[in-house]
C-alpha cells in the first residue's frame, strides 16, 4: 500500500490513477500514525506548509514533521520505502545547494528537512524534486493561470517579452514518477524530476496566439527572481524518462477550458 502523509494536489491526483491512501500525519498521534506505517510499503511524505506566518511555523510545518515521521518510521517499520517531497526552491543548480542565508524561509525548512533524512539511518529513502509543476489549474500555477486568462479573458499579461524560461512536469507525468519510484527497489538519495526541456513564456504565447488571434498580449519590464529551468536528465534517465509534448499539454488544457464552456 502507497501512503500519503497529507492531502494536496499530488496526493488527489496520483489517487486517480493508482492506488493509495491519503491521511493528515499532522493531525494524528503517533499511536494511530503507527498503524497506518504498519500497513504501508512505501510512504510518499507529500505533507508540507507553503506559506506561513512566521519562521517557526515552517520549522514546525516541514522539519520538525519530516523528523516526527522518518523517526517513527526507523522505529516501527525501518525497511519501508520512504520518498520525500522535497524542492527545487534549495538549489543553486541542478546538483548543487543554494547558501542558506540565500533561501527563503520555507526554503530553508525543506532545506534542514532533506539534508535530515540524507543523515538518517533510514536505508530506503529519496528525496524526490520536482521543476515547474502544470496543474492544468489556473488556481495553482501560472502557467495554468496564463491558458485561463488567454482564453477566458482575451488578454494576458507576460513578463520582459516572454524570456523566461520554465522545465515544466505535467501533474499527471509526476505521478507515474512517483509511481515508477514506489517499485524501485534501490534508488538513490537525491532525485530530480524534471522534463530536461526548457520552454520559453514567449513559446507558450506563441501557442496560445494560434488559438487565439484575438488576444491581447502585455507586455511588463520586470526584474524577477530567477527560477532554475536547466536540469541534467540523468535521473529520470536512470528510473526511465516517461515522454510527453509540453506543447500539446498546453493545447490539451486550453481545448478543455472551451469544452467545459460549451457544456
Amino acid at each position: 500500500m502507497i501512503l500519503f502523509t497529507g492531502s494536496g494536489a499530488i496526493a488527489e491526483s496520483f489517487s486517480e490513477i493508482f492506488p493509495c491512501e491519503i491521511i493528515s500525519a499532522r493531525n494524528l498521534n503517533d499511536k494511530d500514525l503507527t498503524s497506518y506505517i504498519m500497513k504501508a510499503d512505501v510512504i510518499i511524505h507529500n505533507a508540507a506548509i507553503i506559506n506561513a506566518k512566521s519562521f517557526r511555523s515552517y520549522i514546525d510545518g516541514n522539519f520538525m514533521l519530516t523528523k516526527r515521521i522518518i523517526d517513527l518510521i526507523y522505529k516501527v517499520k525501518p525497511l519501508i520505502k520512504f520518498i520525500n517531497i522535497s524542492s527545487m526552491s534549495i538549489l543553486l543548480n541542478n546538483d548543487e545547494y543554494l547558501q542558506a542565508d540565500k533561501m527563503t524561509e520555507y526554503a530553508f525548512s525543506k532545506f534542514i528537512s532533506e539534508i535530515y533524512c540524507l543523515k538518517h539511518p533510514l536505508e530506503r529513502l529519496t528525496n524526490v524534486r520536482f521543476s515547474t509543476i502544470f496543474y492544468g489549474n489556473e488556481k495553482r500555477d501560472g502557467i495554468s493561470k496564463l491558458i485561463y486568462d488567454s482564453f477566458k479573458n482575451n488578454e494576458i499579461n507576460i513578463y520582459n517579452e516572454g524570456s523566461a524560461l520554465r522545465d515544466i512536469i505535467p501533474i499527471k507525468i509526476l505521478c507515474q514518477y512517483l509511481y515508477k519510484l514506489s517499485k524501485v527497489q534501490n534508488f538513490e538519495k537525491k532525485i530530480n524530476i524534471v522534463s530536461g526541456k526548457p520552454i520559453s513564456f514567449r513559446r507558450i504565447v506563441e501557442i496560445l496566439k494560434n488559438k487565439n488571434d484575438k488576444l491581447i498580449i502585455n507586455d511588463i519590464v520586470y526584474n524577477p527572481s530567477s527560477v532554475l529551468a536547466n536540469f541534467s536528465k540523468k535521473d529520470i534517465l536512470n528510473i526511465g524518462e516517461i515522454g510527453f509534448d509540453i506543447e500539446d499539454e498546453v493545447l490539451n488544457f486550453y481545448n478543455k477550458l472551451n469544452e467545459n464552456f460549451n457544456l
